[in-house]
């Protein structure tokens, strides 16, 4: 019986030994002085491939190094001391993020062997560049959600859209991210940044505004052309005790122009680039000009050489302008040079019955009664519509059709927007897609804000941009300045 004791007392302590030896725990928490131990890894992230040292101690006799507790990289002596390894990171199908490193001992004490591994929470973190295998949908508006999917996505992704701008993405998953399209977020491919890597889509995005109008401002009287400089609107105005040029600035007091003479009477004005706003007396046919700021005519420019009344004009420089002029049942159009005090030079412009004109990068553009040009050599080369026949049809810009055209206004080269007074609506000629489109109102007169496609118009004249990319435009019969935010 002694016997059976003593062997049973023999057999305990070297279990006992052999879990000592075997143990996992760092020294500095049970006790385990031979258990290797990591204190730091560099690079801490890479691609598969990369060539990590891996420094602590207790590393003599190791076997592996281990990535997320398996896929172990066996040790290269030539490159292993006491302290140390170099190894190469593998390549974990799928893999991306952070992925833990543990080392593997071979321990031998006495004639026990042991498999010692150690336990710090030491992280590699793959970088693998992302890829993107599809984009939905491939048109969206403002805050709608955009999932594009692909691979390695997962990692803090950042997503570029064609105009510039960055959105932080949700994540899904590692092959799934989701972002809310920003605002005017622009045409063309997105970028998703993460880990430090980018990719590009194969597919292209197109942003679908969307147009939303409201009434600023209520008048009492009716309102005709529409220009916006330095802070305020200025619109020929008719009302029933006064007409003339009213200033409508975006915050303040409406003023009236402070005519020195009782006959000046405003026709077709546009502001040139130094900021006067000029115009055409009705009556004695001079050019004068109102700086900014102020309500009261500040200096004549003479005669521009040309008969008529001034319908509109837009300034390419501040001694040349487009003019364009109504007499004997007809318009006409003039580039006209205005030089010191020697005599205005004019060159006629070959395009029928123009309406309205507006000068965008040093190009000229102009509404007809029913199509829409870009003067080029002195000479109308259509874009939209036809001279002759009158409709209301959007579509491909030389099947679209346009009521009465009248005001013009464009903020960036490939969009111009029209004013179809005979449809009572804002039309947009998009020379990105070819496609002339309807913005706001509905075909019929009427008076209503809301969306674009619910809102009404009742004979509507100009229209011009503010400050912030916003549309205004002047609702003749409805005595109002409308307003159409596009987003």
């Amino acid at each position: 019986m002694k016997k059976q004791l003593l062997f049973c007392a023999v057999v305990a302590a070297v279990l006992l030994i052999s879990f000592s030896i075997g143990c996992k725990k760092d020294d500095s928490t049970t006790g385990c002085p031979d258990c290797p131990v990591i204190t730091v890894i560099t690079p801490t992230s890479g691609l598969p491939g990369t060539e990590i040292t891996i420094t602590g101690k207790n590393f003599t006799g190791l076997e592996s190094v281990l990535f997320d507790g398996a896929n172990a990289v066996a040790i290269m002596p030539s490159k292993t001391t006491a302290t140390q390894t170099v190894v190469t990171v593998p390549d974990i199908p799928n893999k991306n993020g952070p992925v833990k490193v543990s080392v593997l001992r071979n321990f031998t004490s006495g004639n026990v062997t042991s498999k010692l591994y150690s336990t710090e929470n030491i992280t590699f973190t793959y970088t693998r560049a992302p890829e993107i295998a599809s984009i939905a949908p491939l048109s969206a508006k403002k805050n709608e959600t955009l999932t594009i999917t692909g691979k390695y996505l997962g990692t803090s992704p950042m997503v570029t859209f064609p105009n510039g701008t960055k959105v932080s993405a949700s994540v899904i998953n590692d092959s799934e991210i989701r972002v809310a399209v920003p605002s005017k977020a622009g045409n063309g491919k997105i970028q998703v940044v993460t880990s430090g890597q980018t990719v590009t889509s194969a597919q292209d995005f197109t942003y679908v505004f969307s147009y939303r109008v409201s009434t600023p401002y209520q008048l009492d009287g009716y309102v005709d052309d529409l220009n916006f400089s330095n802070g305020r609107f200025i619109t020929e105005f008719s009302g029933n005790t006064w007409a003339g040029l009213l200033f409508v600035p975006v915050t303040g007091p409406f003023a009236q122009l402070n005519l020195s003479s009782p006959n000046l009477g405003p026709r077709g004005g546009g502001f040139r680039p130094d900021g006067k706003f000029v115009f055409r007396d009705a009556d004695s046919g001079l050019l004068v000009s109102v700086s900014p700021g102020s309500n009261v005519v500040s200096s004549s420019l003479g005669y521009p050489g040309v008969s008529g009344w001034s319908v509109d004009i837009a300034w390419l420089t501040n001694e040349q302008m487009a003019l364009i002029t109504y007499e004997v049942f007809a318009t006409s159009l003039n580039i006209v040079q205005i030089t010191g005090t020697t005599l205005p030079i004019v060159t006629p412009v070959n395009m029928y019955l123009p309406q309205s004109v507006c000068v965008f990068n040093g190009k000229i553009y102009a509404t007809g009664r029913y199509d829409v040009s870009e003067i080029i050599s002195n000479a109308a080369s259509k874009i939209a519509g036809t001279n002759l026949i009158s409709g209301y049809i959007d579509g491909p810009l030389s099947m679209a059709r346009f009521g009465y055209l009248d005001g013009i206004a464009m903020n960036v080269p490939t969009k111009i927007y029209v004013v179809d007074y005979g449809n009572h609506c804002v039309r947009l000629i998009d020379l990105d897609t070819n496609q002339v489109s309807t913005i706001a109102g509905t075909g019929n007169a009427g008076f209503a804000d809301g969306p674009g496609a619910s809102a009404q118009f009742n004979f509507p004249h100009g229209i011009c941009f503010d400050n912030e990319g916003n549309l205004f435009i002047s609702d003749y019969e409805n005595k109002a300045i409308r307003k159409i935010t596009i987003e």
